[in-house]
């Protein structure tokens, strides 16, 4: 056993056990062009699911928000990396986002990897905003 792997376990474990009641399941959706009406986004979304993870929200220190790249709704989002059916990225005609089971949705503003001692990722922590809040004019 590597770092890594002591890291992610250790993760999975909490999340489990100590940290169970605060940990948010979520689906990773990607939104790619114009498919179907959404009226609350008013836009044409194309909703692909990747697949169901989960992760502990945590609000963002107020001296990070600069109102520009941070904005003071913004929220972070910690994920394990094994609990991620694909990397999230951030590409400007893809939307990354997470839809919790209320169908409210957040883009990932930004992936926030943590890299283990390799190319790895062990955590994600996860720069998310709830869509509507700016992300969609």
């Amino acid at each position: 056993m590597g770092l890594l792997s002591d890291v992610q376990e250790g993760l999975t474990e909490a999340f489990n056990d100590d940290l169970s009641d605060v940990v948010i399941p979520f689906s990773f959706v990607v939104i790619t062009g114009e498919s179907a009406y959404n009226s609350t986004t008013d836009s044409y979304d194309k909703v692909e699911e990747l697949g169901l993870s989960r992760g502990i929200f945590d609000v963002i220190n107020n001296r990070l928000v600069d109102g520009i790249n941070i904005k003071i709704k913004d929220e972070m989002v910690i994920v394990n990396g094994p609990d991620l059916p694909a990397a999230p990225f951030v590409e400007p005609l893809i939307d990354m986002e997470i839809e919790l089971a209320n169908t409210k949705r957040y883009k990932i503003v930004d992936p926030g990897k943590i890299m283990g001692g390799d190319s790895n990722v062990i955590i994600y922590n996860m720069q998310v905003r709830k869509s509507g809040d700016g992300i969609k004019q």
